[in-house]
């Protein structure tokens, strides 16, 4: 039960910093939104901050350093497209949470992460976990490469920074999306990466 009441407190909360940020919301917010009294809030957490540490954790930070499931004998166009489809479900989640849902998804999400970079200390985590994620990234280039999959004569610290650069700008670039975020990143996703790799792959 007091593991329910603490996911409650997360999701609700996460909810309200994507429509209102972080600033704007107030721990009597939180209580209208979960029904919980502040007792019951501060039996889980020690302040709005520690709340709002805890969605980071959560809804960031376990999303970078997700695992994926051992995927080495596909090739490397479709280990890439489970990526890009493992970001384009994220922004789904994003836009669904809350009972009407929540309109603009990607841009709601990346101001988020904007804001809680103002922090010195999340920004200096959230660099952590980039380059962990770049490395992921970097080692399904140099695995593509020995496989001889990418005949490019880019180096692979290239193409994995271009693939990464895409994946991210692409969402970016259509921040004003309001709905249907799944299904339009994962059809860009597939155009435009899916024609870049392509053209590693062409003698």
């Amino acid at each position: 039960m007091a593991k329910n009441g603490r996911e409650r407190i997360i999701n609700s909360s996460f909810e309200l910093f994507l429509k209102q940020g972080y600033e704007a919301t107030s721990l009597q917010n939180i209580m209208d939104a979960t029904s919980m009294s502040k007792g019951a809030i501060y039996h889980h957490f020690t302040s709005k901050r520690m709340i709002y540490l805890a969605t980071l954790d959560e809804y960031y930070f376990k999303i970078i350093k997700f695992a994926f499931p051992k995927d080495d004998h596909l090739t490397f166009e479709e280990r890439i497209k489970i990526r890009c489809r493992f970001f384009a479900r994220l922004f789904h989640t994003i836009e669904k949470i809350g009972d009407g849902g929540t309109d603009f998804p990607i841009r709601s999400f990346f101001l988020y992460q904007l804001k809680s970079e103002c922090d010195k200390n999340i920004r200096k985590q959230i660099k952590k976990s980039m380059t962990l994620y770049r490395k992921s990234v970097l080692e399904l280039v140099k695995t593509a490469v020995k496989k001889k999959e990418l005949l490019s004569t880019c180096s692979v610290d290239i193409i994995a920074l271009q693939i990464m650069s895409m994946v991210e700008g692409i969402a970016i670039h259509h921040t004003t999306l309001k709905k249907g975020s799944e299904a339009f990143l994962i059809q860009k996703y597939d155009e435009v990466i899916g024609t870049y790799i392509k053209m590693l792959m062409r003698k």
